[in-house]
């Protein structure tokens, strides 16, 4: 009898292109990272950093990396969008130089 020990997975990064909605994902399994492609929120590649296609991918067109973004993607896609930018009191955001105070030079 065989046992195997699953690696945890985690997400490290997500890039969204809006110009053609293609989007990468940045997966750490183990000491390997996987680059995961999606198109149009669907799962279309998963590849190590080096380039090499995923073993699971390349042999049954699936794999835990990609069915984990998958699915983060579709809740990605399913939250109502916000804006990243929050206005903050000018109080909150400083002076340019600190509390440096400029003098005109004569």
């Amino acid at each position: 009898m065989t046992q195997t020990v699953s690696k945890p997975i985690s997400v490290i990064a997500r890039c969204e292109f809006k110009a053609n909605s293609y989007v990468l994902w940045g997966v750490r399994s183990g000491e390997k990272t996987y680059e995961v492609t999606c198109v149009n929120h669907t799962v279309t590649g998963c590849r190590q950093r080096g380039g090499e296609q995923c073993q699971g991918y390349k042999f049954s067109g699936h794999c835990k990396h990609g069915d984990l973004v998958q699915v983060l993607e579709w809740e990605h896609q399913s939250e109502p969008k916000r804006s990243t930018e929050v206005e903050r009191p000018i109080d909150e955001r400083g002076s340019l130089n600190g509390n440096r105070q400029f003098s005109l030079l004569k």
